[in-house]
């Protein structure tokens, strides 16, 4: 049902409608007139292009005669429309030397962007969770006003140990018979 929705819709754009999206879009027209680069100019590119130019040129006449594009556009004009376009990172001679020899000075990088991986911890292991609540057992245990620290590291304990005799399920889990 959605493809014949999507193919009476598209069946019922115009080459109007289609121009008007360019126009709305402001392709390829200019505010005050044609370019001074004339069609000629382009005749002239194509020709001396030989046949691929004779190819680019007779693609581009059928938008043209059907009005889609501006007469004032030429195929040369919207092929490189985008030309001084920039697309990627313009490296320093610096740059380029340092990803070559892999030499890097870290005296340039900043110190807001630290290296991957650089100070993480990974998950601990319940065992290493049972010292931490050991270790903060004898540290609360040390000072008389240390009850509240006790209860917490007591809690903590406890759910380590909790957590620790919890099994992960199985798929087979969600199957069997109860």
């Amino acid at each position: 049902m959605a493809i014949e929705m999507l193919q009476a819709a598209w069946m019922a754009v115009t080459a109007s409608t289609i121009a008007n999206c360019f126009r709305h879009a402001s392709f390829g027209v200019s505010s005050g007139g044609c370019s001074e680069h004339s069609a000629s100019e382009d005749l002239v590119a194509a020709t001396n292009e030989g046949a691929a130019g004779d190819q680019a040129q007779a693609s581009w006449d059928a938008p043209l005669d059907a009005g889609v594009v501006p007469d004032c556009d030429t195929f040369y004009t919207y092929v490189g429309a985008d030309a001084d376009a920039v697309t990627t990172e313009e490296l320093t001679e610096e740059e380029i030397v340092r990803a070559v020899t892999g030499v890097h000075d870290d005296s340039d990088e900043s110190v807001d962007s630290p290296e991957p991986n650089v100070g993480e911890l990974g998950v601990p292991t319940p065992a290493q969770a049972l010292d931490a609540a050991d270790l903060l057992r004898r540290f609360f245990g040390a000072y008389e006003e240390g009850e509240e620290g006790l209860e917490i590291a007591d809690a903590a304990e406890r759910a380590v140990i909790r957590l620790k005799k919890t099994r992960q399920t199985s798929i087979k889990d969600f199957f069997s018979t109860k």
